[in-house]
This record gives C-alpha cells, sequence and structure tokens, in this order.
C-alpha cells in the first residue's frame, strides 16, 4: 500500500479548515459576550477585544480560503509543488500569529 501525497495533503487540508470553523465559532461568540456586556467592560478594553476578536475572525476566514485554494491544486504535479510548499509555509505563519492572536484574546478575559 503506498501512500498518495495528493490525498494525504487534501485529508490535512480539510482537518485543518474544520479546525479553523470551530475557531471562528468560538471567536463569534467571545465578540458577542463583549458587545452585549459592553457596559460592565472598562472602555479601554472593550476596544482592544472587539478589534482582536474581529482580527481573528478576519484572518481566521482568509486562512480558510488559502487552504481551500490549496487544496484544488495536485501535489503530484511537479510545478506545483513549490507553490503549494510556499502556501503552506504562509498558511503555517499566519497560523502561529493566530493562536498568539487568541491567546491575547483569552488573556483580556
Amino acid at each position: 500500500m503506498t501512500l498518495d501525497p495528493n490525498i494525504y495533503s487534501t485529508k490535512k487540508t480539510v482537518m485543518t479548515i474544520l479546525c479553523l470553523i470551530i475557531i471562528i465559532m468560538a471567536n463569534s461568540i467571545q465578540l458577542k459576550f463583549v458587545i452585549r456586556n459592553s457596559a460592565s467592560i472598562t472602555q479601554q478594553f472593550y476596544s482592544a477585544q472587539v478589534g482582536l476578536g474581529i482580527t481573528s475572525v478576519l484572518l481566521a476566514a482568509s486562512i480558510g480560503f488559502v487552504l481551500m485554494y490549496s487544496a484544488r491544486l495536485n501535489y503530484n504535479d511537479e510545478y506545483k509543488q513549490r507553490k503549494l510548499d510556499f502556501i503552506n509555509n504562509t498558511v503555517m505563519i499566519l497560523l502561529f500569529v493566530l493562536c498568539i492572536l487568541n491567546i491575547f484574546i483569552v488573556a483580556m478575559n
């Protein structure tokens, strides 16, 4: 039994997109809570929480779109492997930034 890199890459991309959907849902719930309870949150933290929440949702959505684009490319094609490697490296950097952003969001609660 041989491992097809294209199938493995597609499965990995789908699982990453599902994780991004979970992050978007969690950040949306956090934003809804912050906006509804704006009177009880200090003013300086309110704008920071809303800004970080919106940034996190937009970043997660853009990572998802990039991953959906990369899932359409064939990893077995030698000419597209370099492009896919660049896209995967970029997505990894953006996911790291998203994790740091979510740590700041959680720290402000």
